[in-house]
């Protein structure tokens, strides 16, 4: 590994101006993305990963039914709406996993400092010998 000196005032100044975009974008989401209730959270059975594709298959041919359709609370323009929500998210969860990738594989948190304090503590071993 390259061992590198990165100010700490400079990576406090950045990480400083992410923590301020990383919130507005937290404001701007919580106006249309209301968080659910703990017990809810609970409750809700995880998807498959088929699981999309099956609900808008089911949502085009629910439009040849509706005698089933009227018997349920089936709604497939909500549920077609629902899904193009989770797809409007996707580049949300890319930009988040970029900064999280950048957090845990720079040389800050992957160990560099305790390199270099180990091998400080080796040298320092070295020069009590002399």
């Amino acid at each position: 590994m390259n061992l590198t000196r990165i100010q700490t005032k400079k990576v406090m100044q950045a990480v400083d101006a992410a923590v301020k975009k990383m919130r507005e974008a937290a404001a701007a989401l919580e106006t249309v993305l209301p968080l659910l209730p703990e017990l809810e959270r609970t409750t809700i059975p995880r998807v498959r990963a088929d699981f999309p594709d099956a609900a808008r298959q089911l949502a085009a041919t629910s439009k040849d039914h509706p005698e089933i359709v009227a018997a349920t609370e089936y709604d497939a323009e909500a549920v077609v709406e629902d899904l193009d929500n989770v797809d409007a998210l996707k580049p949300l969860d890319a930009a988040l996993r970029d900064g999280d990738r950048i957090v845990l594989l720079s040389p800050v948190t992957q160990g560099e400092c305790a390199m270099r304090c180990g091998a400080g503590a080796h040298a320092s071993q070295r020069l009590r010998r002399l």
